[in-house]
């Protein structure tokens, strides 16, 4: 959270330095903040502590990522060895290779692990895309957010872990709107 924060910090700068104007809050954050019924405002931080994350998280890192993730390393040469045609022994001192009777099942092809480089790319692309469909002046602190979630997805191998942590950035997000706005 400190390294998104941080982002949204040097974002605002760079806004500023620009004379670049947005709104103040998320669209969602300003509904809340103009609402007056308790109801409608249960619904949207419902909606933006668990709804959000819980289908953003899905769709972005449980399936988008690892798709991406899988589809680079089949792109890549495959540096499994081919099987050997047929089953043969070689004796030492002779070049003749007598075939043998199958006795046992080819062993199943072991199962490679995608390389770093098609992980992080992943990761960029995927964060890139999540950041994509945030408002447009929010565009770096959600990517440097998503490119953390991207990474514990990574590590974990568990979009809970994700979709956790998403919750709380989005929970402390709304609490502080809530203190400082209302």
């Amino acid at each position: 959270m400190p390294l998104v924060f941080l982002a949204a910090q040097v974002t605002e700068f760079v806004w500023q330095a620009i004379h670049y104007t947005h709104p103040a809050e998320h669209d969602l954050l300003r509904v809340l903040g103009e609402s007056h019924n308790r109801a409608v405002a249960v619904l949207l931080i419902l909606s933006a502590v668990l709804v959000a994350p819980l289908f953003e998280e899905t769709l972005f890192r449980a399936h988008l990522q690892t798709l991406l993730t899988y589809a680079w390393g089949r792109l890549r040469p495959s540096s499994m060895q081919p099987a050997d045609e047929g089953f043969g022994m070689t004796q030492r001192g002779f070049d003749v290779v007598q075939p043998g009777p199958l006795i046992e099942p080819p062993p199943a092809p072991s199962i490679r692990q995608p390389a770093v480089w098609s992980r992080w790319l992943s990761v960029i692309l995927t964060s890139t895309l999540f950041a994509l469909v945030h408002p447009a002046w929010s565009i770096p602190p959600i990517f440097v957010l998503s490119v953390c979630l991207g990474y514990a997805y990574e590590r974990t191998g568990n979009v809970w872990t994700n979709i956790t942590m998403h919750a709380v950035f989005n929970g402390v997000s709304t609490a502080l709107f809530l203190v400082i706005v209302r």
